[in-house]
């Protein structure tokens, strides 16, 4: 098992999500995330503030994603929440905060432990720099194949 597939729970995939407000898709998944135990209730308030001076909207193509997360400190175990939305949000582009894209796919990170964090980060990237694979999951109609999807292109970048 991948280190992506170790800190994905299908109860934090939450897809057809049909709200316009980032803000309340992020409180939606960091809810989910504080009722397992796996974020302290400083999680979200973390999250959106390091959004404000670090971005997390990449530009890919027909589909765009963002990589919210925040500092360990927040984290009581690693997790990452999915959210596929029905209509995208708007999310500063990582690459020039000036500028908002529309998202929509989000992968928010909780990770306990710093070390782990770029791993991960790396890992996803790699995954979403393909933008077949992008395609494949915001295509994806169930939790089951969503996750299936994203298992298969893990052991493809490993």
């Amino acid at each position: 098992m991948g280190i992506l597939s170790e800190s994905i729970n299908e109860d934090l995939v939450i897809l057809d999500i049909d709200e316009q407000d980032k803000e309340k898709v992020l409180q939606i998944l960091a809810n989910k995330m504080q009722e397992m135990g796996i974020v302290k209730e400083t999680y979200l308030e973390g999250v959106l503030n390091r959004e404000e001076i670090y971005p997390t909207g990449l530009l890919l193509g027909n589909y765009n994603v963002a990589i919210p997360h925040t500092e360990s400190k927040h984290v009581n175990k690693n997790a990452i929440a999915i959210a596929k939305l029905n209509r995208p949000v708007k999310f500063k582009y990582m690459a020039d905060p000036k500028m908002e894209i529309e998202v929509n796919l989000i992968f928010m990170l909780a990770i306990s432990e710093p070390k782990n964090q770029v791993p991960v980060l790396s890992l996803l990237m790699n995954i979403l720099s393909n933008q077949d694979n992008v395609s494949a999951l915001a295509r994806a109609r169930n939790k089951e194949e969503f996750l299936q999807i994203l298992k298969e292109k893990e052991v493809e970048c490993i």
